[in-house]
């Protein structure tokens, strides 16, 4: 029997929908007693009512306030089956036992999992007697039906322990799941909120993964026509710098760095490499905000590095301090401090190279990681895997995140400061937030969120709607971008990571919020808890970034509590699961509001000096954890 649900403004009180019946006997009932409803005052402006409609649609939407009509339908029901009760009782004094076997038969027929009475294991008093027996089954079965439940602020559950079963030796009876679930589903106020429930199709998941996967084979094909495919390797590639080593790892002077060490990343997910993924969207905090560290770094750079003849001006504070041209026998000239000179046998003067000489000394872009700098050979910075800058003659003068933040074949990039050339003006590409959430590091990373977010966002979908899982699915998605970004902060982040462990903290929150209604409901959360346990020990390696998952997951609590569904199991239940809700409403915006905060203002992690063993522990030297 379908029933017409409300819109999220309200429902039309014109609208007959089932119960509608009931209802209308409710109401002459009412009217033949003493006190009299008072009439609706239609009188009442347009604005104010669609005003208390809207609100209570919200309210209803969230979960915080029910549906009168609802209500009154399911309160008429519960009045319908104590009427009906009675009148079976009535019946079965007044007719003198005629009939009598006939209804006792069909009362064991529709209460046959009501009781846990069995007559093979117990043993009691015999009688002839139909109304005689009929009036001490119903005591017993009213007696047992009235210790099944009792609301707590856990919602309540079977007492197990009650005499009467321990008399009669059932008290360690394993029931079945029929027997254990009915007695909860077959309530008349649970059942009328089961049926109302409606069901969605997951349409935001499917099309979800779907994006994903297509997004992913079209990175996979550009890759490999770029020849961006990572190598496939468990661990990081290390190269020790010998004579015949290729390129070499020459110096300035011409002699060769032996026994320096370069490191180059392998994909263990089969996937591109770490630059086109960061080139196609994926976050990177000095791309996304003025970062106070990197600002440090560049005034000690531009520091180190001054000296007369700069554009814009950068003064030494001493003379014979900062960095002039250093020429050697050879003809090699590059920037250099007077010691460094000194040491590479050259000449030194303070002033800038002429860019026409024969610089054999420039800036190296990435050599120690991500937007970092320093002035090598050409050689030498292919081999430590950096980029070399043709056209610069000093590190303050280079802006390496430029090439980092460009996105490819797009054009969207950041500038460079006018004041400090090697420092971005004003950073702001917040939309990586967003686009990381569909791209992947490779095959293995996407078919595993695909998977994940197939078997347990399109249940909870079902059940919520696809407006509440793309809320749910954006809030943890992207606030777990955002305080991954706030301790790693060097470390290219990608993929639905924080989205999908909020989807399963939703689940642990669907589990506890219909715990009586679930089969062994402590095997399913345990099943739960050792896959999010597990997941987070991997996370632990340099591979996946751990902070993304612990602050989906705590997201995906909330945001679970705020807007899924959920059945009440009484007064004390129903109090209890609104005092979440409106518990959860604040707690969210502060979490929120604290994040972005704490990513764009605060930019401080110090607070906390143990917390980078939470998304990386350097198990062995060649799993080192950088970012």
């Amino acid at each position: 029997m379908g029933r017409k649900r409300s819109s999220i403004w309200g429902s039309d009180d014109t609208n007959v929908e089932p119960g509608h019946g009931l209802l209308t006997l409710g109401k002459k009932r009412e009217s033949k007693g003493r006190y009299q409803r008072p009439k609706r005052d239609h009188r009442a402006s347009n604005f104010t009512t669609t005003l208390q409609r809207g609100a209570n649609g919200v309210a209803r939407w969230f979960g915080v306030a029910g549906d009168e009509e609802d209500a009154r339908y399911r309160q008429m029901q519960y009045r319908q089956h104590v009427q009906q009760q009675n009148q079976r009782q009535h019946k079965s004094h007044g007719h003198g036992g005629k009939g009598n076997l006939q209804q006792l038969e069909a009362i064991m027929e529709d209460s046959e999992s009501d009781s846990d009475f069995d007559p093979e294991k117990h043993e009691h008093d015999m009688t002839r007697d139909v109304d005689e027996g009929l009036l001490f089954y119903r005591s017993l079965r009213d007696t047992e039906n009235k210790k099944i439940v009792k609301p707590g602020w856990f919602g309540g559950e079977v007492n197990k322990r009650r005499g009467s079963l321990i008399n009669a030796g059932l008290a360690n009876r394993r029931e079945s799941k029929h027997r254990r679930q009915s007695k909860l589903r077959k309530n008349t106020l649970i059942a009328a909120q089961l049926e109302a429930m409606p069901s969605y199709r997951p349409v935001f998941i499917e099309l979800i993964c779907f994006l994903q996967v297509i997004i992913f084979l079209f990175l996979m094909a550009y890759a490999y026509t770029e020849g961006q495919i990572a190598p496939f390797g468990v661990t990081n590639k290390i190269t020790t710098c010998t004579a015949d080593t290729t390129p070499s790892c020459e110096l300035f002077n011409g002699t060769l760095a032996i026994g320096e060490q370069s490191v180059s990343k392998q994909n263990i997910m089969y996937g591109p490499t770490e630059d086109l993924l960061l080139h196609v969207g994926a976050k990177f905090a000095p791309c996304m905000r003025s970062d106070s560290t990197l600002r440090r770094d560049a005034l000690a750079t531009r520091a180190q590095e001054c000296g007369p003849g700069r554009d814009p001006a950068n003064a030494c504070e001493s003379l014979g301090s900062g960095y002039g041209c250093c020429t050697l026998d050879s003809g090699r000239k590059g920037m250099q401090s007077n010691a460094d000179c000194t040491e590479a046998g050259g000449t030194w003067e303070n002033v800038l190279c002429n860019s026409q000489d024969f610089i054999y000394l420039r800036p190296c872009c990435g050599a120690r990681g991500r937007g970092s700098c320093e002035m090598t050979t050409e050689n030498m910075c292919d081999f430590l895997g950096g980029s070399y800058q043709v056209d610069k003659l000093l590190c303050s003068d280079t802006l390496c995140l430029q090439t980092e933040c460009q996105f490819e074949k797009v054009g969207l990039g950041i500038t460079a400061d006018a004041s400090i050339p090697n420092l971005p003006d004003n950073p702001n590409q917040w939309y990586r937030f967003i686009i990381s959430l569909f791209i992947h590091s490779g095959a293995i990373h996407c078919v595993a969120i695909v998977l994940v977010q197939w078997f347990i966002g399109r249940p909870i979908e079902m059940q919520a709607g696809a407006l509440r899982v793309l809320l749910i699915y954006l809030i943890c998605g992207i606030c777990g971008n955002v305080i991954a970004s706030i301790f790693t902060p060097r470390q290219v982040g990608m993929g639905a990571n924080p989205a999908v462990y909020g989807l399963i903290g939703c689940s642990v929150v669907e589990l506890v919020q219909t715990w009586q209604l679930c089969n062994r409901p402590h095997i399913k959360l345990i099943k739960v808890l050792l896959i999010v346990v597990f997941f987070l020990l991997i996370g632990t390696t340099s591979y996946l970034d751990n902070w993304s998952h612990i602050a989906g997951f705590a997201f995906g609590i909330v945001s679970g509590i705020l807007f899924l569904p959920y059945v009440t199991f009484g007064s004390w239940d129903l109090a209890r699961k609104r005092l979440l809700v409106f518990i959860s409403f604040p707690l969210l915006i502060a979490m929120i509001i604290m994040t972005f905060v704490t990513f764009y203002v605060i930019q401080n992690t110090d607070f906390c000096s143990w917390c980078h063993y939470l998304n990386c522990i350097p198990y062995a030297p060649e799993l080192p954890c950088d970012g």
